[in-house]
């Protein structure tokens, strides 16, 4: 992989990593279009997960301070039911928790299946279109005042699991799921991100697992990781807004757009 391969792969993980646009469905037909091998980038992709990742620290710095502070109540138990009534940032650890449930269980059971897709860009295509006609439905979407619950956190736990399919965009489908729920919008956005942590943490730890360390240069690793952190951050901050005007369905003609490319020429 050269230094320009890099780059333009850690700007297509970092803006659609957040935008509603699936980043592996654009990674997915990006390595097609470049010639990447995905068994020589065990390393490469670890530091566009671990770009994105930082992104997320970055612009919910506050939010993560204040559940790290609260770790220790993890190890008292008695003091659980009245945390969770008087303290958000216990609450949303919670609810976290709760949103992990579906995709961890997925992907253990169809690992390998659901990474047989990311080589048929016609499979890639069919999933854009879904994102696409999901946020096209948003603009039927009720407007919410409802704070983050734990059935609310179960859905969108449950639609970040189908995430896992190349072409569903993990971002869009939990927003869709959350906004459907009559949830607060800007509650929706705060929580599809924080639970986007443990997924993108373990695709990367997944990926360290896997092996292949040694087959990409410093120099490649490092600009992909600086690619992803600065698109994504940009990206991440732009989407907030979207979500909170409600205009998230004007990603939806790119998707549709994108995935009929992909399935005609494939």
């Amino acid at each position: 992989m050269d230094i320009w391969d890099a780059i333009i792969l850690g700007l297509v993980q970092g803006v659609t990593e957040f935008l509603p646009v699936s980043s592996s469905g654009h990674l997915a037909l990006s390595r097609s279009v470049l010639g990447f091998a995905p068994q020589a980038g065990a390393a490469f992709e670890i530091a566009l997960h671990l770009g994105t990742l930082l992104s997320i620290v970055l612009v919910f710095r506050r939010d993560l301070w204040a559940m790290t502070k609260v770790v220790p109540v993890l190890f008292l138990p008695s003091q659980w039911k009245s945390r969770f009534a008087a303290d958000d940032a216990f609450r949303t650890g919670v609810f976290i928790l709760i949103s992990m449930v579906p995709a961890g269980i997925l992907g253990i059971l169809l690992k390998e299946r659901i990474e047989a897709l990311f080589d048929r860009p016609a499979v890639v295509g069919v999933c854009l279109i879904v994102t696409g006609l999901l946020l096209f439905g948003l603009r039927c979407a009720p407007v919410g005042r409802k704070p983050i619950e734990a059935r609310s956190a179960l859905l969108m736990g449950f639609a970040q699991a189908c995430a896992l399919l190349p072409g569903i965009s993990r971002s869009g489908s939990t927003i869709t799921a959350g906004l459907w729920s009559r949830c607060d919008r800007a509650a929706v956005g705060r929580f599809a991100f924080l639970m986007a942590i443990p997924p993108i943490a373990g695709a990367a730890l997944l990926e360290f697992r896997g092996g292949h360390m040694q087959k990409v240069e410093a120099m490649p690793l490092a600009l992909g990781l600086l690619a992803a952190f600065v698109s994504g951050t940009l990206a991440l901050v732009l989407l907030l807004r979207f979500v909170r005007g409600g205009q998230l369905h004007w990603f939806s003609p790119y998707c549709i757009l994108l995935g009929l490319t992909a399935v005609f020429f494939s």
